[in-house]
């Protein structure tokens, strides 16, 4: 919790909020259940059929465009604002306690300096992107060194200048932070987790395998959900471009 206030404290406010428009609206809309109490599963099929139907009335904290400082669609990252940062970490601190098992894992990856406070809060705890109410997508929040073999999309969480910055990837591809893909399509070098980097240079059969992993078909199917042109246009709009 020490470490909750540190971060939060840290966070600027400089950031004015844009206004949204029912025509244009975006929600990234973040569940007090996680994988286990939905029954969400590893497969593209189960998790989007379970997550469309989830109970959304009462969530752990909501992101439309008012809470996102910038949306780099190249990237595919999210950067909230410094007062929705603070908010989020506020409805972190009052979701209650995780289960042992979760507890157990994430005071593991504090001892090591894994990750930060608010990465660990929201592990494996579903989130579900709508447009105008509709539902797009759906995935959960997954640290990169997570073995878990997640084939829908999975969002890492890191924190820059004190905000919180969402990564949006495909699939789960263990080790990497950012989509290996870019906007124009082409495989970039993968940006690898700090604590994974060691680990990955000892795998000589990683690159490849990572390639496979970010060009697979259930890869480009989520990555063309993500990338919709209607969530695109919503923030070049918000951007006055």
């Amino acid at each position: 919790m020490f470490i909750f206030a540190v971060i939060l404290s840290s966070c600027s406010f400089n950031s004015a909020p844009r206004q949204s428009t029912p025509e244009t609206d975006f929600k990234a809309i973040i569940l007090k259940e996680n994988w286990f109490d939905l029954e969400i599963g590893y497969e593209a099929e189960k998790a989007q059929s379970a997550l469309s139907s989830a109970d959304i009335s009462e969530p752990v904290f909501v992101i439309g465009k008012d809470q996102i400082e910038k949306y780099d669609w190249d990237l595919q990252t999210i950067t909230l604002t410094s007062n929705a940062t603070n908010e989020l970490g506020e409805a972190l601190l009052n979701i209650g306690a995780a289960s042992a098992e979760i507890e157990n894992l994430n005071n593991l990856k504090e001892s090591f300096g894994w990750g930060n406070p608010i990465e660990r809060a929201l592990y494996i705890h579903p989130f579900i992107v709508q447009v105008d109410n509709q539902f797009i997508y759906g995935g959960i929040f997954l640290d990169a060194t997570s073995q878990m073999a997640i084939n829908f999309p999975v969002a890492r969480v890191t924190i820059s200048e004190g905000k919180v910055v969402i990564a949006l990837l495909p699939t789960h591809m263990p080790f990497v932070m950012i989509d290996p893909i870019d906007e124009s399509g082409n495989l970039r070098q993968p940006i690898i987790a700090d604590e994974a980097k060691h680990d990955v240079q000892q795998l000589d059969f990683f690159p490849d395998w990572s390639t496979e992993l970010a060009t697979s078909a259930i890869s480009e199917k989520f990555r063309a959900i993500i990338r919709d042109k209607k969530i695109r246009l919503i923030f070049e709009e918000a951007a006055g471009k």
